[in-house]
């Protein structure tokens, strides 16, 4: 800001040069710093909580599956789904997926 503006704002105001000064500056500040209120960091903290739960879980799943022993005995298909549905009035296989194994002993 130059002095003619402040000058400008002193004599619209009233007010002398310290406190125009000090109102611009208020002002300027207030305006270019970013201001963050209780609810958004309320809310960036419950997305950061639920973020780390789905990862922390999704590693402990990994390393138990990595831990557990592979199976190679003989099995056979106990259950199975097939997905199928129909698009303009013609039916049709979506795949299968094997819901539950026997192992033979």
């Amino acid at each position: 800001m130059t002095d003619g503006e402040l000058r400008e704002i002193i004599e619209r105001y009233d007010t002398d040069y310290e406190r125009a000064r000090a109102l611009i500056e208020a002002a300027e500040a207030a305006n270019s710093e970013p201001t963050l209120n209780a609810f958004t960091i309320l809310v960036l903290s419950v997305v950061a909580i639920i973020a780390a739960i789905i990862i922390i879980s999704g590693i402990r799943q990994w390393i138990k599956n990595n831990n557990s022993p592979i199976v190679t005995h003989p099995a056979r298909i106990v259950d199975k789904h097939i997905a199928h549905g129909r698009y303009l009035s013609k039916y049709y296989v979506q795949g299968t997926r094997y819901k539950g194994f026997e192992l033979e002993s």
